[in-house]
């Protein structure tokens, strides 16, 4: 209800319009609590942290419009748990609300065969970056020594046992490095052995994305630019999350609910600091 109030006063206010992406991405917020022996299906195992094995896994849902960005959502999500309802629920309520979500935006473990399956029948499109599974890695070698184009049709497909007899979802790869190197550069150093496959298969990052590219070659090479552009749009949750540590101490909170709810003021406070700023902004 606060999320949606926030948005109908950020439109009525000019601050953003029906248009809209949608950034989703997943935070830890570390727990260190007593409820050690995990029936606890919100508490996740971790050593990525000094001091705690523990944490809570949030996704946090964040659109961008007209320059600003306002959270619309945020879950605690179960371990061994998909987060692909939560999300598709925070779009088919931004739709009842009026809003067309052009576009999903998110980070490699987010674009599943589950999620395209859902965004697919509604004419979104996703944009990010894509695991290197064996089948890439083969398209990527292919490319260095066969002079592949840098833009590839994927089917990406799900688990076997599931979606077997499925059709799969068709998706476009491209490939690009985002430190300077032009990828001809790459694959010359590749074929001149300064290089091994392994150190080109780290500077070599695949985007993936459901936007078919022009058919033109000529168009191709200003989609595949835009494509990764609009993917440096995802940065702003990163940046989000870090505010958010910022408006409120660390919480030490033991219950889900209480927890839960601290952290849903400092998404609302954080919406109200944005609103402000497009505000004066504009202004």
């Amino acid at each position: 209800m606060i999320f949606d109030a926030q948005l109908t006063y950020a439109l009525q206010k000019g601050l953003i319009s029906h248009q809209l992406d949608l950034l989703v991405d997943n935070t830890d917020q570390w727990y260190y609590g007593s409820d050690r022996f995990l029936k606890n299906p919100f508490i996740n195992r971790s050593n990525k942290d000094l001091g705690t094995s523990r944490r809570r896994n949030y996704l946090g849902l964040m659109i961008k419009s007209q320059g600003t960005s306002l959270f619309v959502g945020i879950h605690l999500i179960k371990k061994k748990h998909s987060n692909v309802p939560k999300i598709m629920h925070c779009i088919d309520r931004l739709i009842l609300c009026g809003f067309t979500v052009r576009t999903v935006i998110g980070d490699r473990w987010f674009p599943t065969y589950e999620l395209l399956s859902e965004l697919n029948p509604r004419g979104i499109y996703y944009i990010g970056p894509y695991r290197k599974w064996k089948p890439i890695k083969r398209l990527i070698e292919d490319y260095l020594k066969k002079d592949t184009h840098y833009i590839q049709s994927y089917t990406l497909r799900g688990a076997s046992k599931k979606c077997y007899h499925l059709l799969g979802n068709k998706v476009w790869l491209i490939f690009t490095n985002r430190q300077g190197r032009q990828l001809r550069d790459i694959r010359k150093d590749y074929r001149r052995k300064l290089i091994d496959l392994d150190e080109t298969m780290n500077e070599i990052i695949v985007m993936m994305t459901t936007k078919p590219p022009p058919k033109r070659k000529k168009a191709q090479q200003g989609w595949a630019t835009n494509i990764c552009q609009k993917y440096d749009r995802r940065w702003q949750i990163e940046t989000g999350f870090r505010d958010i540590n910022r408006l409120g101490p660390p919480s030490n909170a033991h219950t889900k609910a209480r927890k839960f709810a601290i952290r849903a003021v400092q998404y609302w406070l954080y919406n109200a600091w944005q609103i402000e700023r497009a505000r004066r902004r504009k202004n």
